[in-house]
């Protein structure tokens, strides 16, 4: 990477933004002029001769910029040039300072007709840096267990409760006498179900 002295020359050959633009006064009508940032500006903004040798634009339109209202104010440039990644390219970023003419070459410099500034955002040269993500806290210590399942002797005294329930209603249901196979298939059913339940119960305490 070459190390640019300004800003400006970094717009010039770095980002290959030779050209500038303005809003003519007073119809506002775009208007075009040829960068040179080697021209003298100590005074670019009250002298004539020095804003238009630096950029090919007639005086009168000082203060009509393309690029206003996009460009960050210095305070922002100033710490977005100085990172250590030095992204201007320039010779002693770390100790650059970013003058009023850095800010006005941000503002009237173009690049294909459009703001210079539009290509630096697009290229995120000076993309805002993100916030440092938060160290790491104090190790949290372990969290309430779990609370107590239900008993599952209890769950099953429950379940055993609710069909013997159910078997008396269904021995209702049968008629007292005959009724075929499919009554004494119940019947019979029902009799191997009871013994089941009563062993169980009798697993568990005889509750």
């Amino acid at each position: 990477m070459s190390d640019f002295p300004t800003i400006g020359h970094w717009l010039f050959s770095g980002l290959g933004a030779q050209s500038t633009c303005c809003f003519r006064q007073p119809d506002r009508q775009l208007i075009f002029g040829t960068f040179n940032p080697n021209a003298p500006a100590d005074q670019l903004l009250v002298s004539k001769t020095q804003f238009e040798g630096r950029y090919g634009l007639p005086f009168t339109n000082a203060g009509s910029p393309i690029g206003e209202g996009r460009v960050p104010d210095k305070s922002e440039l100033q710490e977005r040039v100085r990172r250590a990644d030095n992204p201007c390219g320039l010779a002693n970023n770390g100790a650059y300072v970013v003058t009023e003419t850095d800010y006005a070459d941000l503002r009237y410099v173009a690049l294909s007709g459009r703001p210079v500034w539009e290509r630096i955002e697009a290229l995120g040269i000076f993309k805002p840096e993100p916030s440092p993500a938060p160290g790491p806290g104090p190790t949290p210590g372990p969290g309430p267990g779990p609370g107590p399942g239900p008993d599952p002797a209890a769950l099953l005294k429950t379940t055993l409760d609710s069909l013997t329930k159910l078997m008396a209603e269904f021995r209702q249901e049968l008629p007292a006498t005959g009724g075929g196979k499919f009554v004494a298939g119940a019947r019979t059913f029902l009799e191997k179900l009871d013994k089941l339940v009563q062993s169980t119960r009798s697993q568990l305490g005889g509750s």
